[in-house]
């Protein structure tokens, strides 16, 4: 008898173990074996649960996705690179947990597609950068409360819609770049008081033409009126030396990049009075040379510096000595020459300096008569 009743306690006692023990559906040992058979990769949480998927650049298709919805603890979910389709998108309508989407360049992408996640509740994250999304994605969009990142660059959005974004008052990063705009739709900017990060650089590459945001120096206004901005991106912009002036009133900016614009080495004067700069893009500015030198120095906080493709040379070696918290600084494809390199990197151990040598010219042929 004695030994009936602690067969029973111990078997009582298995049993509430087992009850106890975090479990995880079959099904989604499934998932994640089909996860790691097309190269994707996944994690789990302390209890088991799948909670991200990361199948960029993988070979999933549209009928693929609807395995993921045996995994209903889903957070956050990468398809960018991948030939999915607005199909594929309606399989995840019942994921309402997920937090994060990236269609990066999902090319197959469009307006219905998202329209099958405009009820989720929780996303904050959502980037169709490189997709076939128009205006018509902002209706859809301003249904999600919750968003606080929104990436529409180099797809196919006008000025057209921006006013539905106003219902974002949690979105503190928009990207729109790259997209046939001509500016009109800037100063609905102002309906987003809560922006923090603003990418509106790039050019897109279509058969008819380049495609590009058209800011410039007379619509500048309307980023200055966004006080709270701590980075910019108006990289391939039609931004000058005039149009520096105007963001001089961004206390806060910590990041800018003004790549590819016609910019020059005079114009970063004004630049010092941005108190918080710490990340300063000039890539590819043809008009910076070593007139920069000199105003340096005043770019007190600036920690990463990329100057490089530009017209300096060895003159601003050692003015960049002088920016007491530079990190990091781009000179390749510059004047600058490998003796005057090596010297600055001997005398500067806490700077580390990226260069290559800038190819030489082409040569250039007249056509002579034999």
């Amino acid at each position: 008898m004695k030994r009936s009743t602690t067969t029973s306690l111990s078997t009582l006692l298995l049993a509430v173990l087992a009850s106890t023990a975090p479990a995880v559906e079959p099904a989604q040992n499934d998932v994640a074996a089909w996860i790691t058979d097309i190269d994707g990769h996944y994690i789990r949480d302390d209890n088991g649960n799948i909670t991200e998927v990361d199948l960029t650049s993988s070979w999933v298709n549209d009928a693929d996705l609807e395995k993921l919805t045996f995994a209903p603890h889903l957070r956050r979910i990468d398809l960018s690179y991948t030939w999915v389709t607005d199909i594929g998108l309606e399989h995840l309508k019942p994921l309402e947990n997920i937090e994060e989407l990236r269609l990066h360049y999902t090319e197959n992408i469009t307006d219905g597609g998202i329209a099958h996640i405009k009820h989720w509740k929780k996303l904050k994250h959502l980037d169709v950068r490189g997709t076939k999304a128009t205006s018509r994605v902002f209706e859809h969009v301003a249904q999600i409360e919750t968003l606080e990142f929104l990436d529409v660059g180099f797809s196919r959005v006008t000025d057209d819609g921006f006013e539905h974004l106003a219902d974002l008052v949690k979105l503190t990063s928009l990207g729109f770049g790259g997209n046939k705009m001509s500016g009109t739709a800037l100063p609905l900017l102002r309906l987003l008081p809560s922006l923090k990060h603003l990418d509106v650089g790039g050019q897109q590459r279509t058969d008819s033409g380049l495609w590009a945001l058209a800011l410039s120096d007379f619509n500048l206004e309307s980023i200055e009126a966004l006080a709270g901005l701590e980075s910019l991106n108006a990289e391939a912009s039609k931004v000058t030396d005039l149009g520096l002036e105007q963001l001089t009133s961004l206390s806060r900016l910590e990041s800018l990049d003004l790549s590819r614009t016609s910019v020059s080495g005079r114009g970063v004067r004004a630049l010092s009075a941005l108190p918080n700069l710490k990340r300063l893009r000039l890539w590819q500015c043809e008009k910076v040379g070593d007139e920069i030198a000199v105003h340096l120095p005043a770019l007190k906080k600036v920690e990463t510096l990329d100057l490089a493709e530009t017209g300096v040379s060895d003159e601003v070696l050692d003015r960049l000595g002088e920016m007491p918290e530079l990190r990091q600084v781009f000179l390749g494809g510059t004047k600058a020459s490998a003796e005057g390199v090596e010297r600055f990197r001997t005398g500067h151990p806490r700077i580390r300096i990226t260069w290559w040598e800038k190819p030489p010219e082409p040569e250039r042929f007249n056509n002579v008569a034999p």
